[in-house]
């Protein structure tokens, strides 16, 4: 089984984009739930290390309509911007954690690592902190 450190330590030399939406989810997520210093850290890694696009008023606002559209769907308004921007940039590959971009593949998007996670296993595994860590979903521009 593929897990989600092997996974970024085997694509290491991968540049990703980082939505703005994302990059919001997970260093909020990181602040609350893990610290601030590891927020922090991963953050400016993020940034400095990556491509961060933020989303345009028109991607915005399709981003809105996909949220409106798609409403038999549980998926959050950050995975709406992932289905609308992987799309625009022609990034099929998305990097998640999250069961609702499993559920994308339809339309286009291919979620990756194809890994079966347990619960307990990712934020252990991801060494970022000892809790499960339930969103990172980043667009692979691999």
């Amino acid at each position: 089984m593929l897990w989600p450190k092997n996974f970024f330590l085997q694509h290491s030399s991968a540049r990703w984009i980082i939505l703005s939406t994302v990059f919001d989810e997970t260093v909020t997520w990181l602040r609350v739930r893990c610290s601030i210093q590891a927020s922090i850290t991963i953050g400016k890694t993020l940034r400095r290390d990556h491509h961060y696009v933020s989303l345009s008023t028109t991607e915005d606002q399709a981003t809105w309509e996909a949220f409106c559209q798609y409403d038999d769907k549980f998926w959050s308004y950050t995975d709406c911007s992932l289905l609308i921007m992987a799309s625009r940039l022609k990034v099929p590959y998305v990097v998640a954690f999250d069961e609702h971009i499993r559920q994308m593949s339809g339309l286009g998007i291919i979620r990756l690592p194809w890994i079966n996670m347990s619960v307990a296993s990712v934020g252990d595994d991801l060494n970022i902190c000892p809790k499960f860590f339930p969103y990172l979903s980043i667009v692979s521009a691999n």
